[in-house]
């Protein structure tokens, strides 16, 4: 765990946090008035655990600038929540760079990824491990921070081996793996408790394997000699190619870890910036108050205004359900289970007012199997305090499916509107149904009970599941623009199927809410709003995310408002 001070835990870990980033490129410095968003992959294990991985960190940005960035410019990220200290999150060098205009989008990695040259020394074999790293870290110029034990390699490794596999070797008898650290340094990092525990309360969803993961058999096998220790299954035995391997190291190893378990998991949560890939942490359960050890096999960090990560222990699972044949009953099972027509039926409770803004009127959430189509039908009844057209505009996925539906309505009539559509192809996994309505004078009031309308198809789970996050975790984004031009307030994050009147000051010009699932809304001239978990539902406009993008890209400025009312 990267060291800071309590104080910058304490706001990390805090609701309602305040999160800033700043770039150093070479000699230049970069903040959240250019910076776009950034994406930092911290990999200490690639895929299951294993010692004497090499992986490279990654850390892509995207930012808007004038000033020139040359490809030789050393990238230092660094995150903030307040109170003056930073959290660095390393020192990498670009690999890939594109410009357009004054746009950039860099991808650069750690002093890993520049490792991959043949291996050649000046040594004579027998040769002890210290020696062996003595010798690439002068020759590459690389400051290490490790403490080896008294190990020798009797032979010098294969022909063509690479710096990389070579530092592996040696990280491997100590049971680590070898990292360049946040400060640009070669560590060696173990799996041991690095003292923190992950509350629910700092987690939207957790993804946890049933039964715990041991290591019970530890096995290195070099070019002629096999040493192993303990007695294990596939699940349980860690069996590895390691040259400079010898009996007394494994049975180091394995005293030391005979004893270790932990789980895999996958979590949704906060960006932490202080945990780092490596680290072993105590999960708390989301049901229960009980605890669960996990290693950081990879932490995945995203940042556009808010930060957020998603953290994998990854761990040797059982053989999956695919790898055992079916039986016929089955597989007709099966058949017969994706050949069901599933109903998600939905009923209003509550009195709806439509008017010449977009008004939100329902969401029916579905969950597909696999990829199919479905039906989509709604009854209204209405009443209008005008002459008037209604416009209804069906959503799937934030998508409106065009063209939309026009009905001329009569003032103080009760008009039956019935509508269907085809939905042609919906996605496996969840997707999203939503009506918008709106008319082009006047106002349309929907009675309570008087909106009802069903979503049926095949391939369907029979029960509506509800969506993760576990819990409402808010987050200020702060604000961002370019030097020149108006600058745009970022509202709270909210969360899925949250229904809740917001007030907003007649000050805000431009507001925006960003949601669980990253994406945005945003209005001008605020009335009340109401947060619906994926959308924004606004008196007075009502825009899809992805327009948010182009205009950060441009820069936001006071014509803003005009193009939006334009569109």
């Amino acid at each position: 765990m990267v060291a800071v001070s309590d104080n910058f835990k304490s706001l990390a870990l805090a609701a309602g946090r305040e999160v800033s980033c700043r770039i150093e490129a070479g000699d230049m410095t970069f903040d959240d008035s250019e910076i776009l968003s950034f994406r930092f992959q911290d990999v200490a294990n690639a895929e299951e655990l294993a010692f004497g991985e090499t992986a490279a960190n990654r850390f892509h940005f995207e930012l808007v600038t004038d000033r020139f960035i040359p490809l030789s410019a050393v990238i230092r990220p660094y995150v903030s929540f307040g109170g003056g200290e930073e959290c660095p999150l390393g020192v990498f060098y670009i690999a890939r760079r594109y410009r357009r205009r004054n746009r950039y989008s860099i991808t650069c990695y750690d002093r890993m990824y520049r490792l991959d040259s043949r291996y050649e020394t000046e040594l004579s074999y027998p040769a002890s491990t210290t020696e062996i790293l003595s010798e690439i870290c002068q020759k590459y110029e690389i400051e290490a921070d490790v403490d080896l034990s008294a190990y020798t390699a009797v032979e010098p490794p294969a022909a063509g081996t690479t710096v990389r596999e070579v530092i592996g070797y040696i990280a491997g008898l100590e049971g680590a793996s070898a990292k360049f650290d946040r400060d640009g340094r070669l560590i060696f990092k173990t799996f041991e408790d690095c003292g923190l525990r992950l509350t629910r309360d700092n987690y939207k969803s957790l993804s946890l394997t049933q039964d715990a993961c041991e290591i019970r058999q530890i096995t290195m096998n070099t070019d002629t000699e096999s040493y192993s220790e303990g007695e294990g299954t596939r699940l349980t035995a860690y069996i590895q190619y390691n040259p400079f391997a010898d009996r007394r190291a494994v049975t180091v190893l394995y005293n030391r870890m005979k004893d270790f378990s932990y789980h895999g998991m996958e979590i949704e949560m906060q960006g932490l910036p202080f945990l780092e890939a490596g680290d072993c942490i105590e999960v708390q359960n989301d049901a229960d108050n009980g605890v669960f050890m996990g290693i950081i096999s990879e932490i995945d960090y995203e940042y556009d205004g808010g930060l957020w990560a998603t953290l994998y222990s990854k761990s040797k699972n059982p053989i999956d359900d695919y790898d055992s044949p079916q039986t016929a009953e089955e597989e007709l099972a099966a058949a017969q289970e994706d050949m069901s027509v599933v109903y998600y039926p939905y009923q209003s409770t509550e009195e709806v007012t439509a008017g010449t803004t977009p008004a939100f009127l329902f969401e029916i959430e579905t969950e597909a199997r696999k990829t199919t189509s479905a039906l989509f039908f709604a009854q209204l009844q209405l009443t209008s305090n005008a002459d008037c057209t209604l416009t209804l505009t069906v959503y799937c996925n934030d998508s409106p499916l065009l063209p939309s539906y026009r009905i001329t309505l009569r003032e103080g009539e009760l008009h039956p509107v019935c509508l269907h559509r085809f939905l042609q192809r919906i996605a496996a996994g969840y997707t999203s149904v939503k009506l918008y309505a709106s008319t082009d004078s006047g106002t349309v009031t929907f009675p309570q009970g008087g909106i009802a309308a069903t979503v049926c198809g095949q391939c369907f789970e029979a029960n509506v599941v509800s969506r993760s996050p576990n819990r409402v975790i808010t987050e200020v984004v702060g604000t961002f623009g370019r030097t020149t031009g108006r600058s745009v307030l970022f509202g709270e994050k909210v969360s899925y199927s949250l229904h809740t009147p917001v007030s907003f000051d007649t000050s805000d010009k431009i507001s925006v809410a960003r949601t669980a699932g990253r994406r945005f809304a945003f209005a001008e001239s605020m009335g009340s709003v109401v947060r619906t978990g994926i959308t924004l539902e606004l008196t007075d406009i009502y825009k899809p995310a992805r327009t948010l993008k182009m205009r950060r890209v441009k820069g936001i400025n006071e014509s803003l408002s005009n193009e939006l009312s334009s569109e």
